[in-house]
C-alpha cells in the first residue's frame, strides 16, 4: 500500500522532492483536506438509512417503549464503550508482562556508533523561549556533530527573526523559514523540515519541552535492537508544573493515565497508537515513505499513528517508570520497547487557553476518523478488527462520548429544577436506566484517572481527580466548539500558548 501523491517524488527512501505548494505529501483522500468526501457522505447515507428502517421497523412491530429501549441502548453503548475500553487498557497495563535489561546497555553506547539525529522545533509567536530552548539543548548528551536542531519559524513571525538576528549559535542549531503558503499549521512546518532531511533518526520537540538529556542516546539504542517494522518510538510525556492549580493536576492526571496505561497497553495488544504531538521518534527514511504530516489535520499526531498502523508498521512506548525494553516478547513474538526516558512539558494554567488547546485537539480526533471512515472496509482490513475497533472507540469514541456526556449533565439539572421537563410518555425504566448510566460513565471517568494516580503514589493528584466528572464536562462543552470549528475554519490552529506556568522549567 503506498498513501504517497502520485507526483511526491521519492528515491532512496531519503528525500520528498515535490508537492502542489501546500507541503502535503500523501493523496488527498488520506487527507484532511477536505472534510467531507464523496465516501463519507455515502458511509453516513447508509447508517443514517439503516437505524431509521431500524427504528421505523421496532416501532411498527413492537410499540413506541421498543423504539425507545433501542435508541436508549445505541446511545448507552456508545457513552459507556469508550470508557470501559480505556478502564480495560489501564487494568491490561498492570498485568502484561515487559521484560526488562539493565541501563548498561545504553551505557555502553559509543559516540562514533551513533546515528545522525534531526530535531524539529516549531514555534510560531514564541520567540521569548528560542534562547532558553537552545541554552537547554546544549546540554543534549549526544555527539554534536551528528546532531542537526531545525527551529521552524513561519517567515511572517517578526519577533522570533529579531531575537535571533546577529546572534551566533553553534553549529548544530539552524533556522528554518516557513513560507506563507497553504495551511498555516504545525505539521505543514514540519513537512518543510524534512524535505532536505538526511538523517537517520529524527524527533518533533514542542518549544516548551525538556527531555531527559540522555533520551537520543536511548532511542538509538532502541532502534539498534528493536525488530525492523518498529518505526516510531514515543517518548512518556509528563509535566514539570502538575500541582500548580486545580486544572494542572486534572491534566497530570489525564497525561499520566494515558503515557503510562493507555499506550503502553495498546502497543502490547498491537493496538494502533494515536501518537503524542511531541517526543516522537522516527526513522527518517520511513517517514518519508509514509508521507509525513497531513498539513491540513489539526492532530497530525494521532493521523499519522494510524497511518503508521495501516501501512503494517509498529510504533513503540517509552515510559518513565523503569527501563525496560526487549526486542520481543517470547509469547506473543511481539516487539515491545518501553524505556526510561521522559519528557518534561508545561501544563495549561489557564482555563481559557486550555481550552483552545482541547477544541483543537477534538477537532483533529474528528478529522482523523473521517479521514479513515472514508473507506471503512480498508480501513478494518489494514487494522484488522481489533484494531478497528480500537481506533473507532478510541478517537470518534471520545467526542461521541462528551457530547452524550453533556446532554446527560443538561437533562440531570433540569430533571432536578423541574421534573415536569422530561416528557411524560418515556417509561420510568428508561429514565432510571439512563441516570444509573450517567452516574456509572463518571464513575469510570473518575477510575481511569484515580487509580492510575493512587498507583504512582501522587496523591494530590488521586484527590483531584475525583472531581474529574467536571474535567469531563469542560470537554464536553469544548467538543461544541470543535464542531463548530470543524464546519467553519477546518484548518484553523488554535495556537497553545506556552510559558506561562510560575514554574517554568
Amino acid at each position: 500500500m503506498n498513501f504517497l501523491r502520485p507526483e511526491t517524488t521519492y528515491y532512496d527512501k531519503n528525500r520528498i522532492l515535490t508537492h502542489k505548494g501546500d507541503y502535503l505529501f500523501i493523496e488527498e483522500k488520506i487527507s484532511a483536506k477536505k472534510t467531507m468526501h464523496r465516501e463519507n457522505v455515502m458511509t453516513l447515507i447508509i447508517l443514517v438509512g439503516f437505524f431509521s428502517i431500524l427504528g421505523l421497523s421496532v416501532f411498527i412491530l413492537f410499540g413506541i417503549m421498543s423504539a425507545w429501549i433501542m435508541l436508549f441502548s445505541i446511545v448507552l453503548f456508545f457513552y459507556l464503550s469508550s470508557l470501559i475500553f480505556k478502564l480495560f487498557l489501564i487494568i491490561a497495563s498492570f498485568i502484561l508482562p515487559v521484560p526488562s535489561p539493565t541501563k548498561n546497555d545504553i551505557a555502553e553506547l559509543k559516540n562514533e556508533d551513533l546515528p545522525p539525529y534531526t530535531i524539529l522545533v516549531p514555534m510560531y509567536n514564541e520567540g521569548e523561549l528560542i534562547l532558553s530552548f537552545i541554552e537547554y539543548f546544549k546540554t543534549i548528551d549526544y555527539p554534536k556533530d551528528k546532531l542537526d536542531v531545525r527551529i521552524l519559524l513561519e517567515e511572517d513571525d517578526a519577533i522570533a527573526w529579531s531575537i535571533i538576528k546577529d546572534r551566533q549559535f553553534e553549529r548544530q542549531f539552524s533556522f528554518v523559514k516557513i513560507p506563507k503558503v497553504g495551511p498555516r499549521t504545525k505539521p505543514k512546518a514540519l513537512n518543510v523540515g524534512i524535505i532536505d532531511d538526511e538523517s537517520e533518526i529524527l524527533t518533533i520537540y514542542d518549544a516548551e519541552d525538556r527531555p531527559e538529556t540522555n533520551q537520543l542516546k536511548k532511542i538509538a539504542w532502541s532502534f539498534k535492537n528493536l525488530p525492523k517494522d518498529v518505526v516510531c518510538i514515543q517518548a512518556k510525556l509528563t509535566f514539570y508544573n502538575a500541582n500548580e492549580n486545580l486544572l494542572t493536576k486534572w491534566f497530570f492526571a489525564e497525561y499520566h493515565s494515558w503515557f503510562n496505561h493507555f499506550l503502553p497497553a495498546l502497543f502490547s495488544l498491537s493496538l494502533p497508537i494515536p501518537l503524542g504531538g511531541t517526543s516522537n521518534h522516527f526513522k527518517t527514511s520511513a517517514l518519508k515513505e509514509i508521507g509525513g504530516w497531513d498539513p491540513y489535520n489539526v492532530t497530525e499526531d494521532a493521523d499519522l499513528g494510524i497511518r503508521i498502523s495501516r501501512l503494517g508498521y509498529k510504533i513503540s512506548m517509552v515510559d518513565t517508570t523503569s527501563v525496560r525494553l526487549s526486542t520481543t516478547d517470547s509469547g506473543t513474538g511481539k516487539s515491545i520497547a518501553v524505556i526510561d526516558s521522559p519528557t518534561y512539558e508545561e501544563a495549561n494554567t489557564n482555563l481559557k487557553n486550555w481550552m483552545r488547546q482541547r477544541i483543537r485537539w477534538i477537532k483533529g480526533y474528528l478529522q482523523t476518523s473521517f479521514v479513515h471512515l472514508r473507506e471503512p472496509f480498508s480501513t478494518m482490513k489494514d487494522l484488522s478488527f481489533n484494531g478497528f475497533f480500537s481506533f473507532f472507540f478510541f478517537l470518534l469514541g471520545t467526542p461521541i462520548g462528551h457530547i452524550i456526556n453533556l446532554f446527560a449533565w443538561i437533562v440531570t439539572i433540569l430533571w432536578l429544577i423541574n421534573r415536569d421537563i422530561i416528557p411524560a410518555g418515556i417509561p420510568d425504566i428508561l429514565l432510571f436506566g439512563g441516570w444509573l448510566s450517567f452516574v456509572a460513565g463518571n464513575i469510570l471517568f473518575i477510575s481511569i484517572h484515580f487509580f492510575p494516580a493512587v498507583a504512582a503514589r501522587r496523591w494530590k493528584i488521586a484527590i483531584a481527580a475525583l472531581l474529574t466528572p467536571i474535567y469531563w464536562l469542560l470537554m464536553s462543552i469544548a467538543t461544541l466548539f470543535a464542531l463548530k470549528d470543524l464546519i467553519i475554519r477546518p484548518h484553523h490552529w488554535n495556537k497553545t500558548k506556552h510559558g506561562l506556568s510560575k514554574s517554568f522549567f
